[in-house]
């Protein structure tokens, strides 16, 4: 899996203008490798696109690379402000996170 943790360092940091603060984390779990990948709060926007679409460009390669390999893939993506959730690697909606809306209506 480390192919597909390079792969997706390579686009980040050909992406943004501070190279430097881009990591990725590999998550490996029994049933899925999650790849955090964490930029600079200003650079986010440069990752997903516009509408995803390189987000999800992204994810479709670490699909391919999932099936070559009998394996899901799924990337997050998150600034760096954000710590990690204890037991998982997303902050609850009313943090930020990218779980649903916590509005009541």
């Amino acid at each position: 899996m480390e192919k597909a943790r390079d792969l997706i360092l390579a686009i980040a940091k050909a992406l943004v203008d501070a190279p430097e603060q881009v990591s990725v984390d590999m998550i490996d779990r029994p049933t899925v490798v999650v790849f955090e990948l964490a930029v600079p709060k200003s650079e986010v926007g440069k990752i997903i696109g516009k509408q995803g679409a390189i987000a999800a460009a992204i994810r479709t390669l670490l699909g391919v690379r999932g099936g070559v390999a009998r394996r899901r893939l799924e990337l997050e993506i998150r600034d760096q402000q954000w710590p990690r959730a204890p037991g998982g690697t997303e902050m609850p909606a009313a943090e930020g996170g990218a779980k649903g809306c916590s509005a009541e209506r």
